[in-house]
């Protein structure tokens, strides 16, 4: 099979009108992390550093 496939992570990152699974996953874990008073200090990272690569895009 020539080249890689892209994965739909990937896909729908690309895709800037469409939500994709780290704003899916990683904003629902921080907004429910917060609601109970508990750090999401990793997740709040990657997900601020894919929002940042997005905008570069």
């Amino acid at each position: 099979m020539p080249g890689q496939p892209k994965t739909s992570f990937q896909r729908d990152f690309e895709k800037t009108d469409k939500m994709n699974e780290a704003e899916l996953f990683g904003d629902t874990i921080i907004r429910l992390g917060k609601d109970m008073g508990i750090q999401t200090p990793v997740t709040s990272k990657v997900n601020k550093k894919l929002y940042e690569i997005k905008k570069q895009t």
